[in-house]
């Protein structure tokens, strides 16, 4: 999933003739957000009328919609997509490398936690 996100970032990119690409987490202010834009290229559409605000789903229904799989409760509900510095209980969020995973694993999410660790390369 991570190729994909990072392939669709470099995708819009380059059609908006951008030269670099920050993850929330290192912009204090200002740049252009492109998320929505990698979200329709990567096909992330939001439910017409979501259960309860800011619900995206189970991670089970977000591991189909992506291609991924889940290591543990799959019924979890999240409800939203934060950057590392910004999880809890309630957000997804994701490593590039295993520097961003060791953040991740020491975040609040880990220690409120339903997080595990996995790691895959490709």
């Amino acid at each position: 999933m991570t190729n994909n996100v990072r392939d669709a970032a470099n995708q819009v990119a380059s059609d908006k003739h951008l030269r670099f690409v920050f993850t929330r987490q290192f912009v204090g202010y200002g740049g252009v957000d492109i998320t929505s834009d990698v979200e329709k290229i990567l096909q992330v559409v939001e439910k017409a009328t979501p259960a309860r605000d800011g619900d995206l789903g189970t991670l089970a229904a977000i591991a189909e919609r992506t291609g991924g799989r889940v290591i543990g409760d799959a019924a979890v509900r999240i409800a939203r997509i934060a950057a590392i510095d910004d999880v809890d209980a309630t957000a997804l969020t994701f490593a590039t490398d295993e520097r961003f995973l060791r953040a991740a694993l020491e975040s609040r999410a880990r220690r409120s936690s339903r997080m595990k660790s996995s790691w895959t390369r490709r």
